[in-house]
Order: C-alpha cells, then structure tokens, then sequence
C-alpha cells in the first residue's frame, strides 16, 4: 500500500491532483480536516 499527503489552503473549495504517474486502479482518498476523516472518495484510474 502506498501513501501520499497533500495539504490544501484550509480556504480552498477544489483541488487539483496530478495523476498521470499512478498505475491504472482503483485509489481509495481519505480526507482530514481538522484530525478528522472525512468521507472516502473512490478514484478509479484506467
């Protein structure tokens, strides 16, 4: 499993991740804010 943190302006509403290096698959994100996981997003990569 591999692991990779960004941080974001607290004041941002979106966001952009560069993907293009990552293996086709499925990728799980798991958002904190605050110490606290927020909902899972589901990326799938083909």
């Amino acid at each position: 499993m591999c692991r990779k943190t960004e941080s974001i302006p607290r004041q941002a509403t979106d966001f952009e991740m560069n993907a293009s290096d990552w293996y086709p698959g499925l990728y799980l994100l798991i958002p904190v804010k605050d110490g606290e996981r927020k909902q899972p997003i589901k990326l799938l990569k083909k």
